[in-house]
């Protein structure tokens, strides 16, 4: 689970923190950053079973425009921290397991740009470190006040000392691997071309191996409907692609391996109760094996018997279809992004796609002992506004002038709300004073007054070309 993230120099972020909640949402205009701490999270998760060259290649743009751009020319270096918590048991390919006896961790890493040879430059990794969030410390912990029953399943604080380390030697610099079961080891870092975290594939070092198989499964879903109504061939990979390509395959494995006598469509049961909560009339979902062209095919039986293949179900009940498949896929564990959940939806819909997709997430502070342990897994996503100003339990933020900030709501942030009859009145930018605010927010100029003829309505007082358009709608009205 990725509790924090903190990023310098990559694309529009200049020392920026964000902390993160079980559901995360991040909404703000087009251009306001929204994709690029997206594509931070991604490039981490790449960085941990890629080398640096990979890891790049797929990012949006070219790795050079992944350094910022200030008025003096490019930066130099993209620093990158995440604080994770792990799951308390890692299992290796070759099925070796082993306990951890601490599960906060923070990971950091400095990527530079350096030229090797007169006009040709490489990005190498300058800095790399894993270190220990003792339990004083740890104020994700504190602010979500975990039940206990979580805190004896997943939170462990035994190690005081790093387990890995950039440190400067005579001989140059060095990555020092620390004792961790097996006895610690150097590897020279005046050149690296990958991060040590890359070279860690069995539990060796196992809270090493831990992180690194914590950040592989960090997923970033950019669905694309058109590949989504494609059968899926029959070798396809039964682990859902970013752009949902293989959808049906995943669905038919999910089937074979979770049915049983008193459940002929195991998971896929499931599935279809979600989907009919969200699109009604939706009564039976099938992902089936079609032998003649060897492609596994998807089809949706609506309330009138009639079944419907994926080439003509729509594009928004395909991706929320997509959604639920990976939040009810047993084998899936980690990190949850994705842009637009809403696209395609109803928008008397979207509310309750919200809390569907929120209950699936583990909240440590309901966590039970009658829970049944299961990998640690939350989401994040961009949204429109009016339906992410949830209660406390779920973290918003909104980019301006590229920094992310906390909305809230008080009264008292608006002066003459009540004098308006304003019932909720909403200072965008005002310090947020709830369990779930880890960072304090300064908040600029205000934005929006209240309206004398709509009082229940916030609109901009005035718009400049460096603000962003904004339009908050109170009792589920907008202007």
């Amino acid at each position: 689970m990725l509790t924090r993230l903190e990023i310098d120099g990559f694309k529009t972020f200049e020392r920026e923190t964000v902390d993160l909640t079980p559901f995360t949402a991040i909404i703000g205009s087009n251009a306001a950053g929204k994709s690029n701490l997206f594509d931070a999270i991604q490039l981490l998760s790449n960085l941990a079973t890629r080398d640096v060259a990979e890891a790049v290649k797929d990012m949006r743009g070219e790795p050079l425009e992944l350094f910022r751009q200030t008025p003096s020319g490019r930066s130099r270096q993209i620093r990158l921290a995440a604080e994770v918590l792990v799951d308390p048991v890692v299992r290796d390919p070759w099925g070796s397991e082993v306990k951890l006896t601490h599960t906060r961790m923070r990971y950091e890493v400095t990527l530079e740009r350096r030229e090797t040879r007169p006009g040709i430059e490489r990005i190498q990794v300058a800095h790399e470190a894993v270190l220990p969030i003792l339990r004083k410390e740890d104020c994700w912990a504190k602010a979500m006040r975990p039940s206990a029953a979580f805190r004896s399943a997943y939170l462990k604080y035994v190690r005081s000392k790093p387990w890995l380390t950039t440190e400067e030697r005579p001989e140059g610099l060095t990555f020092d691997i620390h004792q961790d079961g097996k006895q610690g080891r150097n590897r020279p870092a005046s050149a690296a071309e990958a991060t040590v975290l890359y070279s860690i594939t069995n539990a060796e070092f196992p809270h090493l191996f831990a992180l690194r198989e914590e950040m592989h499964h960090w997923r970033l879903l950019q669905l694309d409907p058109a590949l989504l109504r494609k059968p899926s061939p029959a070798t396809a990979s039964d682990v859902l692609n970013a752009d949902g390509s293989n959808l049906a395959a995943v669905l038919a494995q999910l089937k074979a391996e979770t049915q049983s006598p008193s459940r002929p469509n195991g998971v896929l049961s499931d599935i279809v109760a979600e989907l009919n909560n969200l699109i009604p009339g939706v009564t039976r979902l099938h992902a089936e094996l079609h032998d003649a062209s060897r492609e596994y095919r998807i089809e949706l039986t609506m309330r009138d018997g009639l079944p419907f293949s994926s080439r003509v179900i729509s594009d928004g009940t395909l991706r929320v279809l997509a959604l639920l498949t990976l939040l009810h896929d047993p084998r899936h564990r980690g990190l949850i992004c994705f842009e637009e959940p809403e696209n395609g939806v109803h928008p008397a819909r979207v509310k309750l796609l919200v809390q569907r997709l929120r209950d699936m997430v583990i909240s440590p502070s309901n966590f039970s002992d009658n829970d049944e342990i299961v990998p640690l897994s939350h989401c994040c996503s961009t949204a429109t506004l009016r339906w992410c100003c949830q209660p406390c339990s779920t973290r918003t933020f909104i980019p301006w002038k590229g920094r992310f900030f906390l909305p809230t709501r008080r009264r008292s942030a608006i002066p003459s709300a009540k004098r308006f009859g304003a019932r909720r009145a909403c200072a965008p930018f005002a310090p947020v004073r709830n369990p779930n605010c880890l960072n304090s927010v300064v908040r600029p100029k205000a934005l929006c007054r209240i309206s004398r003829s709509r009082p229940f309505l916030r609109r901009p007082a005035r718009r400049h070309d460096d603000e962003i358009p904004w339009s908050c709608a109170l009792r589920g009205r907008s202007d």
